[in-house]
Formats: C-alpha cells, structure tokens, sequence
C-alpha cells in the first residue's frame, strides 16, 4: 500500500519495496512532529517495481505513485495512490492514514491507522490497519521500529501482524544515503515470512532517486504469489513539491 507518513522516513528506501498488497501498501516520508504549523506537500515517484513488504504489487511491472500530506502540530492526514496489477478488479490503489508524530528527548514517535483502498473495484480488496513506529538518531544514522496491526476483518480470514526495522546513515559531505530494513510477518497477508531490502538513495534539493535490492524467504516455485516474491533490484525516482 503506499507510502503513509509512518513510512515517510523510507520514502526513497522503499519507494520499491514500502509498498502495498495484495496490493496492501505503502510502508514511505516521516511526517513533522513537534510544533510546527500547518505544512502541506506533494509527491511524485515512478518506481520500476512497485513492491510492498517485499511483496510486488505491480507484477514486476513500473508504477506510477502520489501522495499528499497535511501536517499540523504534530498531527497529519494523507493519500497516497498507485497504478498496480489487476487487484480486487482495479488498477488503482489508495490508502488514506491520519495520525500524530511527536518525540519524547531524543526518541521519535507516531501513531496512526491506514485503510488501504482499491477504488472502482468489488471492494474485496479494502484492509484497515493501525501502525506504531519509534526511531532513534545518532549522529549521521537513523533507527527505526515499526509494528503494523490490521485486526481480522471482512477481507481478511484472521489478523495480520509486521515488524520492520530500519537504519539508514547519511554519507558525510554527499547527498547518498544507505539504508538496510527487515520484516517479519505473521498473519492472513502471507502467511509468514520474512523480508529485507538494502539500498542507497540520493536527495538533492526537491529531487530523490534510489536504488535497492529486495526479497523474501518465500518459495516463488511453490508459493501462491509466484514470481511476485522473487528478488529484484527496484529504482525509483520522485520530486516532492
């Protein structure tokens, strides 16, 4: 599912991979926290493999992505929308998310829910799911916890869990950034399994671009999801305005 604020921090890590399915997505871009004012912005992202949780959601094909955020005081509301493969008969998915971000010293946190939508389809696609993350920085490096919980519901046959954690450390007088995540699910998405990525990205200005390897600990020869779960190495590239 796309990239909600809770992902706002790997917005270039996963703009590959923190990524939606069955098409469940995105999650990337951290949204402010503290006191700041009223905040609004955009994004435009072309990634070569839309992948959520490892998982593609665009059969390995390039996606179009968009999003656009208010943020007040620490509070925030969101769409983030996606081309995609035929899922829940559409092409488009939407996740729409709202929550708070704020810090306690020198620890960061948010809390906030996603409903992950498939506009113009049957509507068996649409999961809601609440999301918790806290991070840490230190010097150049960033670590992050994040736990997604979607509660059993009418498209789900039981509940879902995932933990994801990230580090991501800027290059010293370089626009780069490396970054490294792993997951591990538990629940109706996929069952259970693991995922990581490992990348770098670079910002310069309005523009970002990365360039990551992802994958799985599925079988892509016995598992239902087939040559989705494969590893790959995704690009993306965007502007934020």
């Amino acid at each position: 599912m796309r990239q909600s604020p809770l992902r706002r921090l790997a917005l270039a890590a996963f703009a590959a991979t923190a990524f939606a399915a069955p098409a469940f997505a995105q999650d990337e871009q951290e949204p402010a926290g503290g006191d700041g004012g009223l905040d609004i912005s955009a994004t435009v992202t072309g990634v070569t493999d839309y992948r959520f949780r490892g998982v593609s959601s665009s059969d390995r094909d390039p996606a179009i992505q968009g999003s656009v955020d208010v943020n007040y005081h620490g509070f925030y509301i969101g769409a983030w929308a996606s081309s995609i493969a035929r899922t829940a008969d559409t092409n488009v998915e939407l996740d729409l998310y709202a929550g708070y971000a704020g810090s306690a010293g020198p620890v960061e946190y948010e809390v906030g829910a996603i409903a992950y939508l498939y506009p113009g389809g049957d509507g068996t696609g649409n999961i809601y799911e609440g999301t918790a993350s806290l991070s840490y920085t230190l010097g150049p490096v960033t670590g992050k916890l994040s736990a997604n919980y979607a509660p059993d519901q009418e498209n789900l046959a039981g509940d879902n869990l995932y933990l994801n954690a990230e580090l991501r450390s800027g290059i010293p007088t370089t626009p780069l950034t490396i970054f490294a995540s792993v997951g591990r699910e538990r629940g109706s998405f996929y069952g259970r399994k693991w995922d990581w990525s490992l990348g770098f990205e670079f910002s310069q200005g309005p523009f970002t671009a990365s360039l990551a390897y992802v994958d799985t600990n599925l079988d892509s020869d016995t598992h239902f999801l087939g040559r989705n779960i494969r590893a790959g190495i995704v690009a993306s590239a965007g502007f934020t305005f």
